[in-house]
């Protein structure tokens, strides 16, 4: 009775395995069909316009930055028309702020300053971002695919300078948010040169949904029901938006 029960758990087993082992086989042929056919990569360098844009009147917006980054591109064809696209975006973002009332604190790596009202401080900020879209494009027209994309595109921050006085170059990792998220928009074209061999250009405008910034600058009059005033708290929401010309190669 053992031997017979043994048998038969060790037959069960070897159909397992054969169908284990029909499965990644059949896996493989699957993505390897999706390699040929349904995927295609790239790699691209971004001239970008940045700025930081806050939400309320003591904060101004004061000056813009030019950067530049790049990014490794990967579209997954859904369809013959739409595709998700990822991939790894490394960009220099930043910008100039104006307080307009007394900043009784902002920390860098070295020091604390207490800065005057109308005190301008310069960020230099720079993210590994994750886009997740979705493209749609056309068929190609004369040797030229056309597409518009939307998404978000959570980012997360590895470096943070502040010129807090001129030229200060303040590490100022503790004033910055470490995950930011932008909703972007893009459009452009992709030149075919031969084969699956093509010419990126587009542009992107990102346009920051949550917080870039943990200075506490929010109203600094604010008082409890006896009349003491409150201590400062986070009030303001600072965004970072920017525009992006992308031009790779992909294949």
């Amino acid at each position: 009775m053992f031997f017979f029960t043994f048998a038969k758990i060790k037959i069960k087993v070897q159909n397992r395995m054969k169908k284990l082992a029909l499965f990644f086989v059949l896996s493989s042929f699957v993505f390897c069909g999706m390699a040929q056919n349904k995927f295609s990569g790239g790699i691209y360098f971004n001239p970008t316009i940045s700025w930081m844009k806050p939400d309320v009147k003591h904060i101004e917006k004061d000056a813009i930055r030019v950067n530049f980054g790049f990014g490794l591109v990967g579209d997954f064809n859904l369809t013959d028309n739409f595709a998700f696209q990822t991939g790894l975006r490394f960009n220099n973002m930043g910008g100039s702020l104006k307080y307009l009332d007394t900043l009784p604190s902002f920390k860098t790596a070295d020091s604390t300053y207490k800065l005057l009202p109308g005190s301008i401080i310069e960020y230099k900020t720079q993210y590994v971002g994750i886009p997740l879209y979705i493209k749609g494009k056309t068929n190609e027209i004369g040797g030229i695919f056309y597409f518009l994309k939307a998404g978000v595109v959570p980012s997360f921050r590895y470096s943070a300078k502040a010129n807090v006085t001129v030229n200060s170059n303040d590490d100022a990792r503790d004033e910055m948010r470490g995950l930011y998220t932008s909703f972007e928009l893009g459009g452009g074209i992709e030149y075919v040169l031969g084969g699956n061999t093509r010419v990126l250009a587009e542009l992107v405008f990102s346009n920051g949904l949550t917080d870039a910034t943990k200075t506490l600058a929010g109203d600094p009059k604010r008082y409890d029901q006896y009349g003491k005033m409150l201590p400062r708290e986070k009030t303001d929401k600072v965004i970072q938006n920017g525009l992006m010309l992308n031009i790779g190669i992909l294949f």
